[in-house]
């Protein structure tokens, strides 16, 4: 009886120490499947941020043919618009500004 209630004690112990070994091992588990994921959150975001630059590259890469092509356009009313002035110069001096033909 004696050794029975000693060996109880010994038992208990080695299924606590099972139990801790196996809790211990799900909690490594879990860490790791927690590290993978956040390794695969870290690299999801590096994309999303490459993603972004690329995007942002190409909208300043429009904004400035879009600026060019504003100053082109301006340089091109003005143009215009002095050859709008020369004609009116032209018919006010033909026409004597009343619409009638100068004799």
């Amino acid at each position: 009886m004696t050794d029975q209630t000693s060996e109880d004690p010994l038992r208990q112990l080695q299924q606590t120490v099972t139990s801790l070994g196996r809790t211990q091992a799900q909690t490594d588990e879990i860490l790791l499947l927690l590290a993978r994921r956040s390794s695969e959150h870290d690299g999801e975001l590096q994309a999303y941020r490459l993603e972004q630059e690329r995007s942002m590259q190409e909208i300043r890469v429009t904004l400035s043919a879009i600026a060019q092509q504003q100053a082109v356009n301006a340089t091109q009313i003005a143009a215009n618009a002095e050859g709008i002035a020369e004609l009116r110069a032209i018919l006010r001096e033909r026409y004597n500004g009343n619409g009638q033909g100068a004799e």
